[in-house]
């Protein structure tokens, strides 16, 4: 897959690009699948814990209400719903699909060839009226590898992405004016990992955003959208009965001279290797 010469003017222009029927049907089934099994294991557990819940009443329901009910009673289960997610085998093809990593090698203008490193690359989770997951205005270049270049890409996975359900909106041509002023939390040194649920802890003033046109994203499922580091843009509230979920992604150019990738950093939910091992041989009724 080649983008032509007026798509590629377009995202020039605009900062973004939305392709048709870049998904298919297959492809989204398969990870729809794999996400109502996790969703499944999950009211399973938590039912050990709160009996009053029966994961029977959730078959076929899975998507929205067994979501929805995990994330009322205890949203760490959807935590480790998403943290699982994003590396199952269903979720890494559709990251990893060759026609991405040709996409973003013209709208880089680096050679076809050239290998892409794909950081973040998650899938949201919007439950209904969760203002928790909504962002301020921000632009991605701020939020990911310093320095690098890079693009980003956004689409739904499960339900087509409207204003109702909190779709990404964007100020229209903003990448073009660079990286907008922001506040910088009043701190001597703040990461993102350390700000709590604020994920978009660097605020972009009001009178940055008036002077653009404000659009918010309508899309189908099967279409892609990537767009500009540098564009402006922040996700709604889903105001719907319906969880959404939509693809997030950034693909960073390994070419770049400013590119290093980041160090793994494992951080385990419960107990990690050394604890493991150590209780391991150290406790004498623990059977191996």
């Amino acid at each position: 897959m080649s983008l032509d010469s007026k798509q590629i003017e377009f995202y020039d222009e605009n900062g973004y690009l939305i392709i048709d029927n870049f998904f298919t049907n297959k492809e989204l089934e398969e990870f729809k699948q794999s996400l109502i099994i996790l969703i499944r294991q999950g009211l399973q557990k938590i039912s050990k814990t709160h009996p009053e819940i029966n994961p029977e009443e959730y078959v076929g329901k899975e998507l929205d209400e067994g979501m929805i009910k995990l994330e009322n009673v205890d949203h760490s289960f959807v935590g480790n719903i998403y943290d699982t997610l994003y590396q199952v085998p269903e979720f890494l093809r559709i990251i990893s699909k060759p026609e991405i990593s040709k996409c973003v090698n013209q709208l880089l203008k680096t050679k076809q060839d050239s290998p892409i490193y794909t950081y973040l690359c998650r899938c949201r989770f919007d439950p209904p009226e969760n203002e928790r997951r909504a962002t301020r205005w921000h632009q991605e270049v701020l939020y990911t590898i310093p320095k690098t270049k890079l693009v980003q890409t956004w689409a739904p996975l499960i339900i087509d992405a409207t204003p109702e359900n909190g779709s990404i909106k964007f100020c229209v041509g903003s990448h073009r004016d660079g990286i907008a002023k922001v506040t910088v939390p009043n701190a001597k040194k703040v990461t993102l990992s350390e700000s709590g649920n604020d994920t978009t802890p660097f605020k972009i003033s009001d009178d940055i955003i008036q002077k653009y046109k404000i659009e918010t994203v309508k899309m189908k499922k099967g279409q892609i959208m990537i767009f500009h580091p540098k564009l402006i843009h922040k996700s709604g509230i889903n105001s719907t009965n319906k969880v959404r979920y939509s693809l997030v992604g950034m693909y960073h150019d390994t070419v770049d001279d400013n590119f290093e990738a980041p160090s793994i950093n494992f951080k385990f939910r419960n107990a990690d290797p050394v604890e493991y091992v150590r209780k391991l041989f150290t406790d004498k009724k623990n059977e191996r």
